[in-house]
């Protein structure tokens, strides 16, 4: 008679379990600000941040081949994001003013076909979003919770393949739109139209000025779509389309900007942000629970934020 006994712990492959947050597959955008050697001060990146108050003019995407290769800052160069350290638990980040014209950072295919931060000269990435199928995560600061003066200041935005009609978009803002000017929004354009989701439609994440862990993942369905402000807060909403944001080539006029709404000519519509931002990651799929918790705690181990 044979007896015999295993004891072993063996990874299914069959599964998208993963140990680390680095193996989480779909990540297409991952920018660093607390990391000066990702930073430049100058537009063509060969001048390095290495300093507190240093410009930053050039931000790599640490995903290599990813949705793009890099943001730079528009041209004049007092009006670059400021590299500032000693931010929450000693990180270092990005100072955007939304009091100086033009700061911000942005790439893309421009509508008369000029690419900047592009995989090649010709086009900016090889990667497809889909609005219904998305997780960004940031971690960010606004300098003043009262904006009723201002109206609008864009955190974070990607247009894809809309041209002049604004047909898909996935944006964060802080604005007056639903009627609460202090609030966190996310809002989906998409189709020819455009018809827009605005999660919430109303007041949305009560936000201070604190160091913040924001989170989202759009999927299909009735309020199936989360925000979070750090670990607690979450409202929930409706994307109502699965529409493909199309980022291959000159047609689509695709953008990326962070701290500044860009037009197609990925020149500034001002709604400049005014705050600190630290980190943002893209994944081109919606996570699991289980690895949005990884992300989470890669966060939260780094910027101690709750």
């Amino acid at each position: 008679m044979y007896i015999g006994l295993g004891l072993g712990i063996e990874k299914n492959s069959t599964t998208n379990t993963v140990d680390t947050w680095e193996e989480i597959t779909g990540k297409v955008l991952h920018y660093d600000f607390s990391d000066a050697s990702t930073l430049f001060q100058n537009n063509n990146g060969t001048t390095a941040v290495s300093a507190n108050n240093d410009p930053i003019g050039y931000a790599k995407n640490l995903v290599g081949g990813g949705l793009g290769t890099a943001l730079t800052s528009f041209n004049n160069s007092s009006s670059r994001p400021i590299f500032k350290t000693g931010g929450t638990n000693s990180k270092s980040y990005a100072q955007f003013d939304n009091t100086v014209s033009n700061t911000g950072l942005r790439g893309g295919v421009s509508a008369n076909g000029t690419v900047i931060g592009g995989i090649s000269d010709t086009v900016f990435s090889n990667y497809t979003l889909n609005t219904q199928n998305l997780t960004f995560i940031m971690v960010s600061k606004q300098d003043v919770e009262d904006i009723s003066g201002v109206g609008s200041q864009t955190l974070f935005k990607i247009e894809g393949d809309g041209g002049d009609t604004w047909s898909n978009r996935f944006y964060f803002t802080k604005s007056a739109w639903g009627g609460a000017v202090n609030d966190l929004h996310m809002s989906v354009h998409y189709g020819g139209t455009p018809a827009i989701n605005l999660i919430p439609s109303g007041g949305g994440p009560l936000w201070t000025t604190e160091d913040r862990l924001i989170t989202t993942r759009t999927t299909s369905g009735t309020n199936n779509t989360k925000i979070q402000v750090d670990n607690n807060t979450e409202i929930t909403g409706t994307v109502n389309a699965s529409e493909d944001f199309t980022l291959t080539t000159s047609a689509g006029k695709t953008s990326v900007s962070i701290g500044v709404d860009v037009n197609t000519y990925l020149t500034p519509n001002t709604n400049y942000w005014g705050g600190r931002i630290y980190e943002i990651i893209l994944f081109n799929r919606t996570l699991s629970d289980a690895e949005l918790t990884l992300v989470k705690s890669y966060i939260n181990t780094k910027y101690a934020l709750w």
